[in-house]
């Protein structure tokens, strides 16, 4: 009798202490066990998991858009990958891709021209059965970066007395149009006492010979007006004579004028 009275406290006391694993639900009031700091639930679903490749299999610029392509890859655990697209030093966009490897691209409308440089950053990411998607910032990530090539097209006007440099001679005001800066540096600019200035105009309007003009500050005369670097073309003397105050360096319009001498 003795034996059975010790005998049912004893079951009732170890049903209490594996009560989660009866099934039955804690006494009103009874403190949960604390989750998992979400830096450890991280780093467990994460463990293992890296970006092994991330590519840029190239990019450039055209019209304003800046565009390019590439490829990643990811390992076990991660199953997806988060990406971060920078442009010259400004995160641009992100976006999440899932997979173990796939391809990317990117697009930046309203970039200009110049020289860019892209840089793009991937993190191993884990989605769960749930569709829970967990970034692994601090597990093994990649980034890649690609310089953009300087599409730009500039003109060239002789602001000295007369310019030279890779046997092109010009009198002063004379002006060379479509030009790009590898032709800029191999031409025009291979030293600094050629007397060459060359800008990436801000408008060229017009087009042809003979004469071309060039706005090095505010511009006008007769109704012509024009912001610093515009050039007019397919212009004739007596056109330069009557609105651009002779085209001379120094006169009172501001403009530059001398011979067209045509696109490279």
């Amino acid at each position: 009798m003795l034996r059975e009275q010790t005998r049912a406290p004893f079951s009732v006391l170890l049903c209490g202490v594996l009560l989660a694993a009866c099934g039955g639900p804690p006494e009103a009031g009874q403190a949960l066990a604390p989750e998992a700091p979400e830096g450890t639930l991280e780093s467990a679903m994460c463990a293992g998991s890296s970006v092994t490749t991330v590519t840029i299999d190239g990019a450039s610029t055209y019209e304003g858009v800046l565009a390019g392509g590439g490829s990643w890859a990811v390992a076990y655990p991660a199953n997806g990958v988060r990406l971060e697209y920078t442009v010259d030093g400004v995160l641009q966009s992100s976006e999440e891709r899932l997979g173990s490897s796939g391809g990317w691209s990117f697009s930046l409308s309203g970039a200009s021209c110049y020289a860019h440089n892209l840089v793009v950053k991937a993190y191993p990411m884990v989605v769960d059965s749930s569709g829970t998607r967990t970034t692994c910032w601090t597990s093994s990530f990649k980034s890649v970066s690609y310089a953009v090539a300087d599409v730009c097209k500039r003109a060239c006007v002789c602001t000295g007395w007369a310019c030279g440099n890779g046997s092109i001679g010009a009198y002063q005001g004379d002006i060379f149009t479509n030009i790009s800066l590898s032709q800029v540096q191999q031409y025009f600019q291979a030293n600094a006492n050629t007397g060459w200035t060359c800008v990436v105009p801000a408008a060229i309007r017009g087009s042809g010979g003979p004469l071309g003009c060039y706005c090095a500050g505010y511009c006008g005369n007769g109704g012509i007006g024009a912001n610093p670097n515009f050039f007019d073309l397919g212009l004739s003397q007596q056109t330069v004579d009557a609105y651009y105050g002779g085209g001379k360096a120094g006169n009172r319009t501001g403009w530059l004028c001398g011979s067209w001498r045509g696109s490279f």
